[in-house]
């Protein structure tokens, strides 16, 4: 941020990542969500409303140009939408071939939200990488099974945010503008779904989020 160490002027995004205030445990989050005698997670008195308000101050203040949020079910995102001043610009979900989010996408995308997609490759799970759809899709058009993917999510209006440390794979994940899915082919990957969600929200606070 503005002054700070790193002398950052702005932030071009800037997002909600989950639709629930946790007790603020300090800067920077090491010490890990805050709990009470008996385990629970101790959550903030703060409606979402109040802080997608301090959201909207950022972008008045010229500290960030323009914000959003991250796992947002629709019925959540419609309730913003009732007393936003600045509209979300995006929504961050997780989507790939065996959780497509074809109603949510679709939505997003009809108010106006782009939709970004994460662990679109399966979190680092085989699982639609090794899907004999996808890799048969890959050999016809002599991609790999990760470009097919985000090809797909291109396809569908979702900027894909694939995650990799190896220099060569981030290099393939750019190269997916030299081919195009057919009709039957987007079709056949939306086929794949089966609502399974990769990215267990329990492992971070107990519940799980239905989005």
């Amino acid at each position: 941020m503005r002054g700070g160490p790193s002398q950052t002027p702005y932030l071009d995004l800037y997002i909600v990542h989950w639709p629930v205030a946790f007790e603020f445990t300090g800067i920077p989050f090491t010490k890990g969500l805050d709990r009470d005698e008996h385990g629970n997670i101790k959550f903030a008195k703060v409606s979402l409303q109040q802080t997608w308000e301090a959201m909207e101050a950022l972008v008045d203040a010229g500290l960030v140009k323009a914000i959003g949020v991250s796992n947002y079910p629709l019925i959540t995102l419609l309730d913003l939408l009732t007393y936003a001043r600045i509209r979300p610009a995006v929504n961050q979900i997780e989507v790939h071939p065996y959780w497509t989010r074809e109603e949510l996408v679709s939505e997003c995308h009809r108010l106006g939200v782009r939709v970004v997609g994460y662990s679109c490759l399966g979190s680092g799970q085989a699982g639609p990488l090794q899907d004999p759809a996808i890799q048969a899709i890959a050999q016809r058009h002599g991609k790999s099974p990760a470009q097919v993917i985000i090809r797909w999510l291109v396809q569908r209006g979702i900027a894909a945010i694939p995650k990799s440390v190896h220099e060569e794979r981030i290099r393939e994940n750019f190269a997916v503008f030299d081919f195009a899915l057919t009709d039957e082919e987007v079709a056949a990957i939306n086929a794949l779904n089966r609502n399974q969600a990769f990215v267990d929200t329990r492992i971070y606070w107990q519940y799980a989020i239905t989005v």
